[in-house]
């Protein structure tokens, strides 16, 4: 399964419960059809910015739907505005 497959089912299970461990998030993982090894999963932790509390693994600073967002659904739309420096930017 693809990486953006991947990334999107992490951020599902972190909306349905906590996660409170790599192994736990691992073995959820497995269970929906993922066979993904530790390293990989760190990887995808650090590209989705994703941070352990007390609480689990949550979002660095941005919420999940955001997150869910930046990983991309080519159904959706790009969200254009203007950076502060006053460039247009755009995000998938």
């Amino acid at each position: 399964m693809s990486k953006t497959a991947r990334h999107k089912a992490i951020l599902n299970l972190l909306e349905e419960g906590r996660v409170g461990s790599q192994d736990s998030l691992q073995q959820k993982l497995k269970r929906k059809g993922f066979d993904v090894g530790q390293a990989t999963l760190s990887r995808d932790l650090r590209e989705l910015k994703l941070v352990k509390g007390p609480e689990g693994y949550r979002g660095g600073g941005e919420s999940l739907a955001r997150k869910r967002f930046a990983v991309g659904d080519p159904s959706c739309p790009p969200v254009c505005g203007r950076s502060p420096a006053g460039a247009e930017t755009c995000s998938w």
